[in-house]
């Protein structure tokens, strides 16, 4: 028996940890598949009100398996099967007006929003303003597992979708524990309320394997939080300096 645990291997896990109970409690991260968007689950799995006037279609009848409603895509349910979602842990109301953006968030002391300097970007998006949730989440893997870091489309409001941007990118929370959020706000001249509700999903974190996973969330004290920071240690960047070291361990 012993011999037999010992060459077991490891399942792949993660763990995210917040110090914040009202966000274990009523905004943990889920997967994706257990926190279906209202419309998506309201829509009919068939489209049975399918009509159409032309002659060889009332001849050969529609294929009933050609009304296939969005509930039936198998690209969009493999997402969710092998993703994480994350939400807004706090509103977040902005108002775009005469190309500017101002913003005010419910608990701004602890919960916070930051912006990028735009010469961190440079011409990138010269339309845009950069936002950044500060997340309330830490995330921990087990193993060195890259993870996909995108916006959660399906999931998204539609105000959401036309008028910010989600920056997607890829992280290894073996290497590196936050999940904040970077957006960016596209300027406007016509003043534009956009309300992002606490518990509105914003990403989906998708580890890039074919492996089985966990996810567990904790509620843990704000010092046992802070600790799992990957700290100042260096001029270069901390994930980077992880990345180096980790890959010399591997070698």
């Amino acid at each position: 028996m012993f011999l037999k645990n010992l060459f077991k291997k490891k399942k792949l896990k993660f763990t995210a940890y917040t110090y914040f109970e009202y966000s274990e409690r009523m905004y943990p991260i889920k997967m994706a598949k257990k926190q279906l968007p209202e419309l998506f689950s309201a829509t009919p799995l068939y489209n049975t009100n399918v009509t159409s006037n032309c002659p060889y279609t009332k001849l050969t009848k529609i294929n009933r398996l050609d009304n296939k409603t969005i509930r039936h895509c198998d690209g969009i349910l493999d997402l969710w099967a092998n993703s994480m979602v994350v939400v807004a842990p706090f509103d977040l109301v902005i108002n775009i007006k005469d190309n500017k953006v101002e913003y005010t968030t419910t608990y701004p002391s602890a919960l916070q929003v930051v912006q990028h300097d735009p010469a961190q970007y440079n011409k990138m998006f010269p339309n845009y303003v950069n936002l950044k949730f500060l997340s309330s989440w830490r995330m921990f893997s087990n193993k060195n597992v890259n993870c996909m870091f995108t916006p959660a489309f399906y999931h998204m409001d539609e105000n959401i979708r036309e008028d910010i941007i989600i920056a997607p990118g890829a992280i290894n929370y073996k290497l590196g524990p936050d999940i904040n959020i970077n957006m960016f706000v596209k300027k406007q001249f016509l003043q534009k309320v956009i309300h992002i509700k606490a518990g509105t999903p914003l990403v989906y974190i998708t580890p890039m394997t074919t492996e089985p996973f966990e996810l567990e969330t904790k509620l843990v004290s704000k010092e046992n939080w802070e600790s799992r920071h990957s700290g100042f240690f260096s001029f270069k960047s901390n994930y980077k300096q992880h990345k180096i070291e980790e890959h010399n361990e591997n070698k």
